[in-house]
């Protein structure tokens, strides 16, 4: 049976550039006021010294990877990495795991032993969600976009929500998922919205 994490709201995409990390972000800085949050970033590699997971030829911190995973606590504000905009967003701790894909459960272990489990946590990740299962699992993806990435097919059905996002907004807003009395929680029956939920 795949591991419990309550208190985690797990966030994957089906693309680039579907605004998974703006989606995390506004959860963050609607909690973050009244209760500390955790964010946490995930980057599955599929072999050592293999390809950007990203594409392209990468910043090369993947595939460097020492051991099965490198699990490091994000400090920096000033950057526009994922992480870093986490924890401007107000996250108290930020960390980033780069994994094997074929060490994931090993590496959610390092997770639960490093960070706080009595507080709210943020996930970026697709491939985490094949060990274990948060509170929610939502997957962002664009309106009209014909195939998943691989990663995101493969933990499709998981899915308590697919989000479609059409470079203006999203049609389940962040404000739709709420965290009360120790859980991540989708409104059930949402307020009726468009797609960019900035328009009336």
């Amino acid at each position: 049976m795949m591991e419990r994490w309550p208190g985690m709201v797990m966030i994957g995409a089906a693309g680039r550039n579907v605004g998974k990390t703006e989606y995390a972000c506004s959860l963050i800085r609607a909690v973050a006021p009244v209760q500390p949050v955790t964010g946490l970033k995930v980057t599955t590699v599929s072999e050592r010294n293999g390809p950007c997971p990203r594409g392209g030829t990468g910043c090369g911190v993947c595939s460097s990877l020492d051991g099965d995973f490198c699990l490091t606590e994000e400090r920096n504000t000033s950057s526009n990495k994922d992480t870093c905009r986490m924890l401007e967003a107000g996250a108290r701790q930020v960390f980033w795991l780069r994994v094997l894909k074929d060490a994931l459960a090993t590496g959610a272990e390092a997770l639960k032993a490093a960070l706080p489990l009595d507080v709210p946590i943020v996930c970026e990740s697709n491939s985490l969600r094949g060990v274990l299962e948060p509170d929610l699992f939502l997957i962002i993806r664009e309106r009209g976009a014909a195939e998943a990435k691989q990663s995101a097919a493969n933990v499709m059905a998981y899915a308590d929500q697919v989000i479609l996002f059409d470079k203006t907004g999203f049609d389940v807003p962040p404000a739709a998922v709420g965290w009360a009395k120790g859980v991540w929680r989708l409104s059930a029956t949402p307020a009726p919205h468009g797609v960019n939920s900035e328009q009336p």
